[in-house]
Parts: structure tokens; C-alpha cells; sequence
């Protein structure tokens, strides 16, 4: 064959292989461009999460399908025997389908999770980068202060550099603890609306109503049926818009100019991490199982009302308080004396619940179920300073006049006195948070227990009665739920009775005798009126059927020292507290989606 056509031949050939190549690569390129979202979700856009991404072709469609892991944000319960955050081993990519990842700030957690620390001055929430890993980064700096214990946090505020949280543990104790965590969940992209042009992740309405409380923002609007939410706080929002196709799509946004410029700053933002801390957050107050008690549900429909007047007539009537006791709650809320409106209710918050702050941690600050500014009786100083005073007089008239249980409840107030004079003697609330004052709070916590112990054995010997109001017997009362019905009965005309008294005859305290000046005259001379009703205390529960009226005496001094000792325990968000937040919501399973 001559050479001409020889050349000729291999030119041939080589045009035919490079054509063939081309339309390979075009054929390729045709077959990933069937991937579609497969370029919205690389690591310029959801960071380290693109690692999870990955193609399934679609033999009957002949193309590929883009399917993306996201995280789906939950409150997990922790209880003291979970390995919260240590059962993460191997490669994170090695699980991928509805694994659940603890948020513990961690470097083990952060690795699993694709979050690395944040760092300030670098912009983290806007740009191209999803809103969520954001979220997620800030999650991890708060759930490492909330699960501090008390020698973990001294160190971590004195100290310059971030604390890893390489330690984690669950604190002991009986509280119900629960933590954010993510669970990895696969999206096809196929299912996205074509207004959406990121991966998003997801979560529900209560989930996310919690986890903003816990970050120390406050909900200026809360409508999701109308797809409206919007929260605030500490540098950070949360904003929300209705997509079509889709529903609540959430952004998050942080502001590292107006985030806590101090690490005392950032750690009194943390809230208490569980579940009754939750409730109360959203206007319930929690009931104990342990004392027979159940969830109070304060807050309805009307975001201007707060707390719902028409819930708490209706608390008061699950909890068999008389109809004319209950007209006098609701009345005092015209009171001028805003501290002490809802008359007698307010004591509920004290004697209601399970103990809050967990044990070995310094965080103690919770949001009020109701924001007005009151103030419980239980909660002020002037009545504990009132009724130690009362027992010693009486003590004194007459050593034998005491019972057993009274001078328990004496030696607890005379401990009280003697080794914390300052916050006995005065109005010292407690700034949330603080490591110095968790001796003062295991203080605390020894009288609640006592008391708990004391009211147990009293409800095992009385049994429960059927309620009227629960005819399928859920909600059965309790000796200690009927003399904490009593006490509203009986003190809900208090304020009025305070108010007569000192018109007429003046104050009754002698500072001298009593102790240190005593601020509030009006709380003083209702903890003389409390003392003084015990007679109509014992005569509501003998209508409710315990007719030993020295027992009930008994326990009557019992409940008040526990209602002091818990309320003192906690910091109490009240007035400057999120917007009221209808009781609903918690737990509602409205799905939301983050952007």
C-alpha cells in the first residue's frame, strides 16, 4: 500500500478515535447532566456535608438521582445510664441512613457532624453557605456550657482559649435530661421544589421553639400556621417564609459583632437542659410523677394575653380549687400591685415541679411560664424571714407546742439563716449561671429532698381520689395536690386581706424581733396572713376528706419551705422573658425546614 494512503488511513482513524472520544464525553456529560442539584450540593455550599452526598442511577429512567444526607435537628432524652455522644466510632461516612449524632461540641461530634469550631469574624450564615451549618456550629459552642459541671465551668471562664468538651458527661440525678442531636436523613433531590436551590435540613415547630429558648433568643412572632416565625436574641435570628410546595423554610443568621463579647457573657445565656425547663419555656408548668402531679397548661391562642386567665380558671378548676377562690385569682390581675397579681397561684410554680438545675452543674436559669412580673410568695424573702420568726415565737411560749415535723422545718429555716445570712436577710436573686453559688444551690436541693421524702410517705398513706373533672381517672388527686388546692383557695384573698390590715392597724413586724428591715411590708403581712389561715387550711382538707388537722399543719409548713427552696434554686425569666408562647406548640410536629 503506498505511503500516501497509508497516512491517509491513520489520519482517518485518528479523527474517528477522537471523534469517538468526543461524543463519549458528550454522552457523559449528558448522562451526569441528568444529576440535576448534584452542583448545588458541593462542599462550597454545604461544607462538609458534601461528603455524604452521592449518585443512584435510575435503571428505568436511565439517569442519576442526587441524593443528599442533611441533618434533621431533635431534643433527644439523655438518662444517666446513655453514653451521650460516646457511641460515635469509626468513619462518620460509614452511617449514613437515619443515624443519630449527639451535638456535644466535641471534636468527635464535630468530625461526625462536619462542623468545625466556629471562628469569630468570619462570616458563618450568609453568603453561599447553608444557614444550618451554621445552626449547627452554634449548637455545638452552647451544648458544651450547658453540660458543664461546676469545676468544668470555673475553668472554662477563666480561661482564654475555647473549651473542647472532649469530656462530656450526663449529670446524675432524676431530672429528665435532653440534648440537641441530629439525625442523618437522605433527600432525593427529585422531591425538591424549583424554588429551592440548596439541601435543606429539617425539623419540627416544637423542636425548633425549644431549641431557640435554649440559645437565648426570644420569639417576636410565633404564627406558624400562617407560616410566621421570627426569633431573636444574643447576635442570632431565626426568620422564616412560606415556600410553596414546601411549607416553613427557616434561615438562620449569626452576627458575630453583636454576639456575648465576654465568656461570662456567653454562658449566662444558657438555659437549663431539660425536658420540664422546656415545658416551661412554652407556659406549662411541669408535674412531678413522683408526687402525683401533671402538666399545668397556662398559655392559649391570644399571643396578647399572658398568661391565658381563661386557661388558668381552667387549671384551677383540674385541680378542684373553689369557684369563688378561682373568680379572686383571675380578679387580682387588676391589682396595682403587679408583684402580687394572680393571688395565691403563683405559689404553684414553687410546690408543682420536679426539681430544675441538675446536679453538679451551675446552670439555673429557666424561662418563666408566666412573664408578667410576679412574683410568688415562695419566691420573696420576707415571708421565709416571717415564718421562722412565727415557729421560734412559738417554740418560745412553749417548747412542747412544736411538733416533730415543725421543728424539722425550723432547723432547715435556722440552717438557712446561719449559713447564708445574705440571701435569707435580703432580696438576693441569684444572677443565672454562676459557679459561686452552687454550694448555695446543693443547699437548696437537701431541703427540697427532705420535703419530697416527707410528702411521698404522705400520699402513699392517704392513696389518691378520683377527680370529678377527669372522669377517665389520668389525673388522679393526691394528698399533696389537694392541700396545695387548699392553699389556693384559702390564700387567693391575701393581697386583699395585706392590703386592710396595714390600712388599718399598720405592720405587725417588729424589725428588731424579726430581724434585718424587711423591704415589702405588703409581703410581709401576707406571710403573717398565711400563718394565720392554717385553721381554714386544715378545715379545706377536711372537706377533701384527711380530717387530722395537726398532720395537716404539719404538712402546711412543710409545703411553704419547699416552695422557698425551690424558687430560690432557680432564675426565673420573667418580665424581660420571650413572648408567651401558646402551650400547644410543644412537641408540635409541624414540620419546618432550614435553608
Amino acid at each position: 500500500m503506498p505511503a500516501s494512503e497509508i497516512s491517509v488511513a491513520i489520519a482517518a482513524m485518528v479523527i474517528a478515535i477522537v471523534a469517538f472520544f468526543v461524543a463519549c464525553g458528550q454522552f457523559l456529560q449528558q448522562i451526569f447532566g441528568t444529576a440535576e442539584g448534584y452542583r448545588r450540593c458541593q462542599n462550597t455550599v454545604i461544607g462538609g456535608w458534601a461528603e455524604y452526598v452521592h449518585l443512584r442511577w435510575r435503571w428505568s429512567e436511565f439517569r442519576f438521582e442526587t441524593i443528599a444526607i442533611t441533618p434533621h435537628f431533635i431534643i433527644e432524652k439523655i438518662s444517666v445510664t446513655d453514653d451521650f455522644g460516646r457511641n460515635l466510632h469509626g468513619k462518620p461516612h460509614a452511617w449514613v441512613d437515619s443515624t443519630t449524632i449527639p451535638v456535644t461540641g466535641s471534636q468527635l461530634s464535630r468530625a461526625w457532624t462536619k462542623s468545625p469550631e466556629h471562628q469569630k469574624g468570619r462570616e458563618s450564615s450568609s453568603g453561599d453557605v447553608v444557614s444550618w451549618s451554621a445552626l449547627l456550629s452554634s449548637i455545638h459552642d452552647l451544648q458544651v456550657r450547658q453540660f458543664m459541671n461546676g469545676y468544668e465551668a470555673e475553668k472554662w471562664l477563666g480561661s482564654v482559649r475555647s473549651f473542647q468538651g472532649e469530656k462530656f458527661r450526663v449529670p446524675k440525678g432524676d431530672v429528665e435530661i435532653s440534648g440537641v442531636a441530629v439525625r442523618l436523613m437522605k433527600h432525593s433531590w427529585d422531591l425538591m421544589p424549583p424554588d429551592v436551590s440548596r439541601p435543606l435540613a429539617t425539623s419540627n415547630v416544637g423542636t425548633i421553639i425549644v431549641l431557640a429558648h435554649r440559645m437565648g433568643m426570644s420569639w417576636r412572632d410565633l404564627r406558624p400556621t400562617e407560616g410566621r416565625m421570627r426569633a431573636e436574641g444574643y447576635g442570632q435570628s431565626l426568620s422564616a417564609t412560606n415556600v410553596k410546595g414546601l411549607g416553613i423554610v427557616l434561615q438562620y443568621t449569626r452576627e458575630d459583632s453583636l454576639t456575648p463579647k465576654s465568656m461570662e457573657q456567653a454562658h449566662a445565656m444558657a438555659r437549663v437542659p431539660s425536658t420540664d425547663a422546656d415545658k416551661l419555656g412554652c407556659g406549662i408548668i411541669p408535674g412531678f410523677d413522683t408526687l402525683s402531679t401533671w402538666d399545668l397548661h397556662l398559655t392559649g391562642d391570644k399571643h396578647d394575653a399572658d398568661p391565658s386567665l381563661e386557661m388558668i380558671r381552667s387549671v384551677l378548676g383540674s385541680i378542684r380549687v373553689d369557684p369563688a377562690a378561682s373568680d379572686a385569682v383571675i380578679a387580682s390581675m387588676k391589682s396595682q400591685h403587679t408583684f402580687h397579681r394572680l393571688t395565691g397561684f403563683t405559689d404553684v410554680q414553687g410546690f408543682w415541679s420536679d426539681w430544675l438545675p441538675l446536679e453538679g452543674s451551675c446552670i439555673t436559669t429557666v424561662i418563666s411560664p408566666m412573664r408578667t412580673s410576679l412574683i410568688p410568695m415562695v419566691e420573696a424573702y420576707e415571708p421565709a424571714v416571717v415564718w421562722r420568726y412565727l415557729l421560734q415565737q412559738k417554740l418560745s411560749k412553749d417548747p412542747n407546742s412544736l411538733s416533730h415535723q415543725q421543728h424539722i422545718v425550723l432547723d432547715h429555716f435556722n440552717s438557712w439563716a446561719e449559713s447564708y445570712e445574705q440571701h435569707f436577710y435580703q432580696w438576693t436573686r441569684l444572677f443565672g449561671n454562676q459557679p459561686k453559688h452552687m454550694a448555695y444551690n446543693v443547699f437548696l436541693k437537701t431541703i427540697w429532698d427532705s420535703t419530697t421524702g416527707y410528702f411521698i410517705e404522705l400520699n402513699k398513706r392517704h392513696g389518691l381520689k378520683d377527680n370529678e373533672d377527669d372522669p377517665r381517672r389520668a389525673r388522679r388527686l393526691g394528698f399533696y395536690s389537694q392541700l396545695i388546692a387548699s392553699h389556693i383557695s384559702v390564700t387567693a384573698l391575701s393581697l386583699e386581706e395585706a392590703e386592710t390590715n396595714l390600712a388599718t392597724k399598720g405592720k405587725r413586724h417588729d424589725h428588731a424581733a424579726v430581724g434585718p428591715p424587711l423591704t415589702s411590708e405588703l409581703f410581709a403581712e401576707r406571710a403573717f396572713i398565711y400563718i394565720d389561715n392554717i385553721p381554714k387550711i386544715v378545715e379545706q382538707m377536711r372537706k377533701r376528706g384527711h380530717a387530722d388537722g395537726r398532720e395537716v399543719e404539719d404538712a402546711y409548713w412543710t409545703l411553704l419551705l419547699r416552695g422557698q427552696a425551690w424558687t430560690q434554686a432557680t432564675v426565673r425569666l420573667g418580665a424581660d422573658a420571650p413572648a408567651p408562647i401558646p402551650s400547644y406548640y410543644y412537641n408540635s410536629t409541624t414540620p419546618v425546614f432550614i435553608i
